[in-house]
């Protein structure tokens, strides 16, 4: 339209010999509407994006409040900040002791929980963070110093001995006991507040004014950042950090033994009895330190009992050296808690950080919301330099001169790692529970004729359930059957528990004994099965449901019993082998160890033997009721486990996909219905279903009993 009627006014104005005015009008109309167009311009906003069309209210969310927390046995009145960033997160921070008392993050469902441990009153602080450090910014010297003292450009300072003979945290009153200034700042990536505080010369001992800085900064991407920085006017040493308590499935939650560790440390600072530094920087191959992989921290303190011995009821409190350059900033350490699936990624500028695994006994005084912190309920991650530094001159110096500026970054990443089975689990699919009040059931099957077996232990039967019609008894006395599986011809395989054998029930009905010795001894108690395409028969031999009397041969093994007849032992170091599934091209053999919590993987020769054993994954959260038990795999090779909580599904390579929630602890599965994408659970005392959107790898074997 405007190009139309721009000709029609050209072509009169030439006419009309008025090119000059034509040009004049021209100008103003093209004006106008390059204004109206741009104003029209402003409103569009590129960078929006349509899941947050709401920007503007999410920006009006971020804000930081102060409200009254209390008042000091002298007096000085104490506060509590608020930090809400645009995604609705919330830090609070107090100005005693500049605690981080909450921190509020999703879980892969959006849900949100506190995950440090900290307390509700200013008083609970007062009694309790005299030798905690629960959240606290901790100084002028944290962790140890030899002795309580040090010398520095030939001169000895004497601190205060508060743990034993030596010196911590900054002494009788540290930074964690004082009164800080505080006040919001304005910072474009987030909500911050800034916290000052003026040590004195000769506080606690030490040399020197020093002057420190700490800003909290809760970012609108989900980072927690603190940074610590410092001058003096005299020669100190400083050694600053930060004592969060975290435990990622919720500050009530309990213990965090199921939670993983992974720390950027290839070694670490050996310490004496009394914690002190030996001066050694010694590797962590082969040691409980070791996690340089992602590791159960119940799995670590568990080697540490047996390296120690099994009375042992401590944990984790040792300084790693980080890898890469000491002042460069990198990861030091990551969380993740696979239930609810949240992580922390910890980055630093530090040489060191300081695991420690919270083993003190019950805390008297109660955490917030009236929960009681017990052993091993929150770990702190601090990133710092060495311990003992000042009186360790192999370690990276700790003295700070004047002129020169203190500085500690630490970046928390935090994320919710949401159950990855959007490709196998439709969003709102429920656990579907079919049936229920047995005593303890195990071992499903499914028949291509379109029913599923089952045992139940305690009760000696085997169960047939069919859809819409009620549940039969296909055999008691069952020999306490456990696993169940077909052969090639469609037979079942059962693992008798009672009877102490691998068991055949011919078409005719006829129940013939597979294997039951082993080298003229009886086998412990076959408990799981798998049937390998050329017809071999794997199975594992626990020692379930039998007294350590009647044990004859020493171990618990996984075995091989051969077309012919041949029974050969696979491995022999197992604790409690149990479940047991093959790769869908048959080239890997799974086995689930319910004692040590683990699944491990073998390649299975061509001969059917088994090599280079390692392990693929572990699944031993004691949060959750459960144990690695029985395992399925489907088409794509994604192995399905019985564990804490529910069915764990982890991709080929060994990573945890996500976890199908049970309403009670599972014991076994099984694909089911023709087309083999009902995943069929047994569950204690109830038999449950979920549809899937992935094809079970229900092996060859059943493949040929289908047709």
């Amino acid at each position: 339209m405007v190009i139309v009627l721009t000709i029609i006014l050209f072509t009169y104005f030439k006419q009309q010999l008025m090119f000059k005015k034509f040009l004049t009008l021209f100008t103003m109309i093209g004006m106008g509407l390059l204004i109206a167009n741009l104003e029209s311009y402003k409103r569009l906003n590129f960078n929006r994006s349509y899941a947050t069309e709401n920007d503007d209210q999410r920006q009006k969310n971020k804000s930081v409040t102060k409200t009254k927390f209390g008042q000091t046995r002298d007096n000085q009145n104490v506060y509590l900040y608020t930090l809400t960033n645009t995604n609705g997160l919330i830090a609070k921070i107090t100005n005693y002791g500049s605690i981080l008392t909450q921190l509020h993050l999703p879980d892969n469902i959006g849900n949100l929980d506190d995950v440090v441990l900290v307390f509700d009153t200013l008083e609970d602080y007062l009694v309790t963070n005299r030798n905690k450090y629960f959240g606290a910014i901790v100084g002028r010297v944290a962790n140890r110093i030899k002795d309580a003292k040090f010398t520095l450009d030939g001169q000895q300072y004497n601190l205060a001995a508060n743990a034993r003979n030596h010196h911590i945290h900054g002494g009788n009153k540290g930074f964690d006991k004082v009164v800080w200034e505080a006040e919001p700042i304005n910072i474009k990536e987030g909500v911050g507040l800034k916290l000052t505080y003026l040590s004195a010369d000769q506080e606690e001992g030490y040399p020197g004014n020093l002057a420190v800085t700490v800003i909290y900064t809760l970012t609108d991407n989900d980072q927690l950042k603190v940074e610590i920085i410092a001058t003096t006017d005299k020669p100190t040493p400083i050694n600053l950090i930060n004592h969060s308590y975290w435990n990622l499935a919720g500050h009530g939650s309990g213990n965090l033994l199921g939670q993983y560790l992974t720390v950027n440390a290839d070694r670490y600072t050996p310490t004496n009895e009394q914690r002190i530094p030996t001066g050694e920087i010694k590797s962590v191959k082969d040691t409980p330190y070791d996690f340089t992989k992602p590791r159960l921290i119940g799995e670590g303190i568990n080697q540490l009992r047996n390296t120690f011995n099994q009375d042992y009821r401590g944990g984790y409190d040792l300084n790693y050296v980080l890898n890469e350059e000491s002042t460069k900033m990198k990861l030091a350490a990551s969380v993740y808690e696979p239930l609810l699936g949240r992580s922390i990624e910890l980055y630093t500028n530090q040489p060191g950080m300081q695991f420690f695994s919270s083993k003190f006994n019950e805390i008297k005084t109660k955490g917030k919301g009236g929960v009681v912190y017990k052993r091993h309920q929150g770990l702190c991650i601090e990133t710092e330099h060495f311990p003992d530094s000042v009186n360790q001159p192999n370690f990276p110096s700790i003295i700070l001169r004047p002129g020169e500026t203190y500085r500690h970054i630490m970046v928390h990443k935090f994320y919710s790692q949401a159950n990855n089975l959007g490709e196998i689990l439709d969003p709102n699919t429920q656990v579907e529970k079919v049936a229920g009040d047995f005593k303890f059931i195990e071992g499903p099957v499914w028949y291509p004729d379109g029913f599923l077996l089952f045992s139940d232990i305690r009760a000696n039967i085997i169960y047939k359930w069919q859809p819409n019609q009620e549940i039969e008894i296909f055999r008691q006395p069952s020999g306490n059957a456990n696993g169940n599986t077909l052969d090639r011809s469609g037979r079942l395989i059962t693992a008798e528990h009672g009877n102490r054998r691998l068991s055949l029930t011919q078409k005719n009905g006829q129940i013939v004994t597979l294997a039951s010795h082993y080298q003229g001894k009886r086998l412990n108690s076959p408990n799981d099965i798998a049937v390998k395409s050329d017809g071999s028969i794997y199975f594992t031999d626990p020692p379930y449901g039998i007294k350590s009397e009647q044990e004859e041969l020493g171990f618990y093994g996984v075995y091989r019993l051969a077309p012919n007849g041949t029974l050969t032992l696979l491995v022999d170091d197992f604790v409690r082998p149990n479940g047991i599934v093959f790769s869908p091209d048959e080239t890997k053999l799974y086995v689930n160890d319910s004692k040590q919590g683990h699944i491990r993987v073998f390649d299975v020769k061509p001969d059917g033997m088994l090599e280079n054993g390692k392990l693929f994954a572990q699944l031993k959260p004691p949060s959750k009721e459960g144990a690695a038990d029985g395992m399925e795999v489907d088409i794509k090779g994604n192995v399905y486990s019985t564990g804490p909580g529910g069915v764990w599904v982890f991709s080929p390579n060994g990573e945890l996909m996500g976890i199908i929630e049970t309403p009670e602890a599972p014991t076994n599965v099984s694909w089911g219905d023709s087309d083999y994408k009902t995943l069929y659970i047994t569950a204690r005392t109830g038999l449950y279903r979920i549809r899937l959107n992935i094809t079970g790898a229900f092996s060859r074997t059943q493949e040929t009993v289908s047709k």
